[in-house]
């Protein structure tokens, strides 16, 4: 009895101080990318988007899923953490190494020299990273949340303001390199600062056996996430250049952002609470439905908002040359939309030791994407691509339902599709009821922040209240609970 109530309200307090850092983070993140679409060209956000998926290919592809491995075992992990900070150590001075020497072959590839110099020096963090304190772990782990806030948000300060600076000051790509530099700098140093454990080298093979025995799932379904996420940027920046590159990832921010982020700030709190409760598929399966109503309901309202506004928002934000973003933008939040339903599903199978179910379902999904990404792109453009990552996301989803019913107990299909009724029914109404607004007044043409602002509280309020009263035809409560004590 103490057990769960102890174990719930480490849930709502840690999901509370998560969501205040995503929060923070989204508002800075917005701000940044208004400010930074003035100030630089789309080309430099392309220029910066290949050093980072350079960095990013390197690091996929060799994750070790020691941590995820840690926060779901249920005995004490303080005698891995060396080995792990070791390991972590060594791999970050590797990659390094291996950044720096392909750096000119990767500009070769995209037809871009001035990318060969940014990855050499964005390739840092890869170090920074690589040393940070393992320590900081348990903050995930024991659900100190709390902590883990304090850790982020300095870092991403950092990062905002120097980034900020730096485009006033040099109106280039340097702007987001420094960024970036700085603010991994500042994440490494406060994590010793706020966690007093201190890792020294020390490599022990039985151990470094017994993670990889879990790590290696989470090692291969990362690196299909990987491909599957960031392999169009490689594809669009090699087929369709620089510029385009820096369109579509643009519109892939903006769609994804609010809803993935959200998704991912429930993640962070629900596998290390769903490792705790593993054993227990009866009570998992309750808790699980109940994330996946509220997932559901936050995920639509913001990808509908951002559907309906996206021209606007662009027009306004981003001014008239970002306004060939629009069309893929929206076929993305359609995707951020499904991408963050689906990823609630990740931390329960990965909390029951399910990780390889996962590297299936990921596998599946990025074959479907290399069949379609040519013929879509080629003939639609940016477009061709966000539909090529879209449709697969569909099916993973169907999939994700029928393998998750057979692994947790009384787990019901019905349920789930009760749980979509209301917010997609909400969604349709709100998207059309503010077009026959805008159209009734005249105002289809009409880019202000103060009409803006004005219609995305006429389709908050058209949102919430369709759904308000669809939930309490269906007999349910008016705010769904995460979590519940007996």
């Amino acid at each position: 009895m103490k057990t769960e109530k102890s174990l719930s309200q480490k849930v709502i307090i840690g999901g509370a101080w998560i969501f205040a850092l995503r929060i923070a983070e989204r508002i800075m993140g917005f701000l940044k990318i208004i400010i930074l679409a003035r100030l630089l060209a789309p080309k430099d956000f392309g220029l910066f988007g290949i050093a980072l998926l350079t960095l990013s290919t390197l690091e996929t592809f060799s994750n070790t899923g020691f941590q995820n491995a840690l926060i779901q075992k249920k005995d004490s992990i303080r005698d891995y953490l060396n080995t792990v900070w070791t390991i972590s150590t060594l791999r970050g001075i590797v990659l390094y190494l291996i950044v720096f020497f392909i750096a000119p072959y990767v500009a070769i590839f995209f037809n871009n020299p001035e990318s060969g110099i940014i990855i050499r020096i964005v390739g840092l963090t890869i170090i920074f990273r690589g040393v940070l304190n393992v320590g900081t772990i348990y903050f995930q782990k024991e659900l100190e949340f709390n902590k883990q806030f304090v850790l982020q948000f300095i870092s991403s300060s950092i990062e905002f303001i120097i980034a900020i600076t730096c485009a006033i000051l040099l109106k280039s790509f340097w702007a987001l390199v420094i960024g970036q530099l700085c603010g991994s700098l500042t994440f490494l140093i406060t994590s010793y600062i706020i966690h007093p454990y201190r890792p020294r080298f020390k490599l022990e093979l039985e151990k470094t056996k017994e993670l990889f025995k879990y790590g290696k799932w989470v090692f291969g379904s990362s690196i299909l996430v990987f491909l599957i996420t960031h392999g169009d940027d490689a594809f669009v920046g090699r087929f369709l250049g620089v510029t385009m590159l820096g369109f579509y990832q643009m519109a892939y921010r903006i769609s994804n952002i609010p809803t993935t982020e959200f998704t991912s700030m429930l993640s962070s709190v629900m596998f290390p609470a769903y490792s705790k409760i593993q054993s227990d598929l009866i009570k998992l399966n309750k808790v699980f439905l109940q994330v996946l109503e509220f997932t559901t309901l936050f995920a639509f309202f913001i990808s509908i908002i951002i559907l309906t506004f996206s021209y606007d928002f662009t027009v306004l934000f981003l001014k008239e040359k970002w306004l060939p973003i629009v069309p893929a933008l929206k076929i993305l939040c359609i995707f951020g939309l499904i991408r963050s339903i689906s990823a609630t599903t990740g931390p329960v199978l990965m909390a029951i030791g399910k990780p390889n179910i996962i590297l299936f379902i990921n596998s599946i999904k990025l074959m479907l994407i290399i069949i379609l990404i040519y013929p879509l792109t080629k003939n639609f453009g940016i477009e061709g691509t966000s539909i090529s990552i879209t449709l697969p996301m569909i099916i993973e989803q169907l999939f994700l339902w029928k393998i998750v019913s057979r692994h947790i107990s009384q787990f019901s299909i019905r349920k789930v599709i009760n749980k979509y009724i209301a917010p997609a029914v909400g969604s349709l109404i709100t998207y059309m009821g503010v077009h026959i607004i805008k159209s009734a007044f005249r105002l289809d043409n009409t880019y202000t922040i103060y009409y803006l602002l004005i219609f995305i509280f006429v389709g908050t309020v058209i949102y919430l209240s369709t759904v308000v009263l669809i939930r309490l035809i269906q007999g349910l409560s008016i705010i769904p609970k995460l979590t519940e004590s007996k």
